[in-house]
């Protein structure tokens, strides 16, 4: 099947953290180690190739759930650990968008952060 966009992918994430949620907060000092954090931001992509034969730069709006986010003060190494929830909606260039397509594409996306020093 042809594809939209492929080949060699190369991004950046640019995230602005706008709440920290310390579960200490509302449960006392027993889940020091446990909060949550959100964050807004945007997804700059590079595909090297694309279904109209070019190469092409695309962006995403997207927000990122860090739950749970588990810190660990007593370990040296890989201190904090997070699940991360990321729904995306990418932009798609006017130049590529046909009847069959939309110029907005939902995705979402989940990861696992953890903090090794």
């Amino acid at each position: 099947a042809p594809y939209r966009y492929g080949q060699h992918v190369i991004g950046l994430k640019i995230l602005a953290q706008v709440a920290d949620i310390p579960f200490n907060h509302f449960f006392g000092h027993d889940y020091d180690w446990l909060s949550a954090t959100v964050a807004l931001g945007a997804n700059f992509s590079w595909f090297s190739d694309s279904g109209a034969g070019i190469s092409q730069f695309l962006s995403a709006i997207l927000a990122q759930v860090e739950f749970p986010h588990m810190t660990f003060k007593k370990n040296k190494y890989f201190k904090t650990w997070a699940v991360y929830w990321e729904p995306q909606l990418w932009l798609l260039p006017s130049d590529v968008v046909t009847n069959k397509s939309f110029p907005v594409v939902f995705q979402f996306a989940i990861g696992l952060r953890a903090s090794v020093f």
